[in-house]
């Protein structure tokens, strides 16, 4: 990936908020290259502005992943990462979009009560 085009994918995630209202995020990177240390670090950085700047909105985000380590790897780091929207690591696209819509309804529901 090119750097204009790490860029390009950046904003585009962080589009998704300028659309308003709650919304769950399914990543597939099953596919992709890995990121260097400075792009997982411009991601993580980039969340964390869009949180900061639409509290609330992103409810969860499901990431699939082919490799178990992988998806371990990615668990204990959501563990760690205290915020409010939840993350969890799927190896398949069905799994992970169904339980991306479970906590989009749910935190739906807690939102209104």
């Amino acid at each position: 990936m090119t750097e204009a085009d790490f860029v390009a994918y950046l904003d585009a995630l962080s589009a998704h908020h300028s659309r308003g209202g709650r919304f769950a995020r399914v990543i597939d990177v099953r596919v992709a290259g890995a990121l260097g240390a400075s792009e997982r670090r411009r991601l993580a950085e980039r969340f964390d502005r869009d949180e900061l700047e639409y509290p609330g909105q992103l409810a969860a985000t499901a990431v699939v992943m082919s490799k178990v380590v992988h998806r371990s790897i990615f668990k204990a780091f959501a563990w760690l990462y205290n915020k409010p929207q939840r993350r969890e690591a799927f190896s398949s696209l069905e799994d992970a979009k169904r339980w991306a819509w479970d906590q989009l309804l749910g935190s739906s529901a807690r939102a209104v009560q």
